[in-house]
């Protein structure tokens, strides 16, 4: 059995408004979130639970959501998990 974590962070800032120095016009955003994957084949695996952590804040108003998922995943990268970047590899040594 191969099970993949899956993990995200993403965060955002922006301005409301036609003022962009008040604070009252500022809004932000944050995710957090992470899962259990189970793969099934190549591209296919089923994702027995992800979790996520949704804050926004705008024009003084804070939102906080917990969102739950779990289903199948389809990749169309034929790889899991993303192979590593090429620069990082080790070339073959070749003899003179």
């Amino acid at each position: 059995m191969e099970y993949v974590l899956p993990a995200q962070f993403l965060c955002r800032q922006g301005v409301e408004g036609s003022n962009p120095f008040s604070s009252t016009n500022a809004n932000f955003g944050l995710a957090v979130g992470g899962g259990v994957d189970y793969k099934r084949g190549e591209h296919w695996a089923i994702r027995f639970v992800h979790l996520d952590y949704r804050m926004g804040q705008s024009f003084g108003a804070i939102e906080n959501r917990v969102h739950l998922s779990t289903g199948v995943v389809f990749r169309w990268q034929p790889t899991f998990p993303p192979s590593p970047c090429p620069m990082f590899r080790s070339l073959p040594r070749t003899e003179v």
